[in-house]
């Protein structure tokens, strides 16, 4: 609903936008509400979860803050109802409109018919709270109000919708007139995308997960995949395609490359290429899948598969499946949404460990946002369940941590394709006869002698 807010003491007006959703996902309920509020310098959010009571405030200074389970900041009188009795923890002007259920209340002019508001008939009750010290005022619809949404409220309700609601203290220390400009008994996915998800790249991601308790996806440790990579940056677009079959078990990595023909690669060809690591000598080897050319190299300490461990040239330990990914506690389950057209659930984390590479890979950004859209499937085998996460998609926002924090200076996608776990080993992964073929000379051979006795 959208309120605007009126006080009556001091001739100010609020504009207050509030969105609530409760859903069940994976058999997780997701409870969540938002309230933004609207003066004429800036516009302050709160973020609330009332299955932990935490709270999450943005004030429009670019920061977030996590208030715990305290009050909120902004606190006019009956914004706040943590009582159990009376439901969920509700933040904002609907916990003043559900009050009206549990107070004593009487109607006014019963028996002289409606009052029109704004065009609308309305039936108006009276209450008093705070031990005669506030006194509340509600303008409801007439019953069976027509309007479009109307199928969408309980039967109990039949049609009637918040109109008005003046709240005042007796010692006119406060006064606040609420008009109800739109109000509708339904979540719209667009709204709930853009008010009930913290915003990226202002530290809000990973403070409170939507769903409080679901675990973080696990990759596999023996994966292949096959990927896109989608890059602005300077106005321009950049696309690679390449294939990665990852083998975190044998120490194993193959990366099979399709550089943007025409374009900027990091390798001097242009041609197909594939890229084996073996971190288990250190060697790796690029092979030229049109011509067979082959060269054969260490590592390279700041390569995606490779922690850099400090020392260039010493080549680096092979990164974990679930390090590839940054998968760790640093994520907070964002949405139920749709990637590519398929639904997948998101996982959002405002990071500090993302390399950068224009400096070499050595240092890393200041400020980035990585979201992951998976999908979460349940696998049978006899009587056993187990679940499969899917990586569909990935994006990466990185952020001018210097000048202004929340301006996105590059962006990356990566969309990936055919994603499986590898459950049988083939020696054909990950071959590299192409590199032997010229003769003896590549070859080296290493002699362990055993003392006797």
């Amino acid at each position: 609903m959208i309120v605007e807010m009126v006080d009556l003491i001091s001739n100010q007006s609020l504009y207050v936008k509030e969105a609530r959703s409760r859903e069940m996902i994976h058999n997780y309920q997701a409870n969540m509400g938002a309230v933004f509020i609207q003066n004429n310098q800036s516009l302050n959010k709160v973020w609330y979860y009332p299955d932990d009571g935490s709270f999450i405030e943005n004030w429009g200074d670019g920061e977030c803050r996590d208030t715990g389970t305290g009050e909120p900041t902004f606190m006019p009188w009956g914004w706040f109802d943590p009582i159990p009795d009376h439901g969920d923890l509700l933040y904002g002007p609907s916990a003043l409109l559900r009050l009206a259920a549990f107070i004593n209340k009487r109607v006014i002019g019963e028996g002289q018919g409606p009052i029109p508001i704004d065009g609308i008939l309305c039936d108006q009750w009276e209450g008093c709270e705070a031990e005669g010290e506030v006194e509340i005022f509600y303008s409801l619809s007439q019953n069976k109000w027509s309007m479009p949404e109307a199928p969408k409220f309980p039967p109990e309700l039949k049609g009637i919708i918040p109109v008005e609601i003046s709240v005042r203290h007796r010692d006119d220390s406060q006064h606040w007139l609420y008009s109800i400009l739109d109000f509708q008994p339904g979540m719209n996915p667009k709204v709930a995308e853009h008010m009930l998800e913290p915003p990226r790249g202002e530290s809000c991601e990973g403070l409170v997960s939507v769903i409080k308790d679901i675990p973080i996806p696990v990759i596999e440790s023996h994966f292949t995949m096959k990927q896109e990579v989608l890059q602005t940056e300077k106005k321009r677009l950049h696309v690679d395609s390449a294939t990665l079959t990852y083998a975190e078990d044998l120490s194993l990595v193959r990366h099979d490359i399709k550089p943007e023909k025409n374009g900027e690669t990091d390798f001097k060809s242009t041609d197909d290429l594939k890229i084996i690591h073996d971190f288990n000598t250190g060697v790796g080897y690029v092979i030229d899948q049109i011509y067979g050319n082959c060269t054969i190299t260490w590592i390279q300490d700041t390569f995606f598969d490779s922690h850099f461990n400090g020392l260039l040239g010493t080549g680096g330990i092979m990164v974990g499946a679930q390090d590839l990914f940054h998968l760790d506690e640093k994520f907070a389950y964002a949405s139920h949404s749709e990637a590519r057209g398929f639904h997948t659930d998101r996982w959002v984390s405002t990071r500090d460990d993302i390399p950068d590479f224009t400096h070499g890979g050595v240092q890393d950004y200041g400020k980035a946002v990585l979201e992951w859209n998976f999908a979460i499937d349940i696998e049978t085998s006899g009587d056993m369940f187990s679940t499969v996460y899917t990586p569909y998609r990935g994006e990466l926002y990185i952020y001018d941590n210097k000048s202004d924090s929340t301006q996105i200076t590059n962006q990356m996608s990566l969309n990936i394709y055919d994603f499986s776990a590898v459950k049988l080993y083939s020696e054909h992964e990950f071959t590299v006869d192409a590199c032997y073929a010229r003769g003896t000379w590549d070859w080296s051979f290493l002699v362990i002698a055993f003392p006797a006795n």
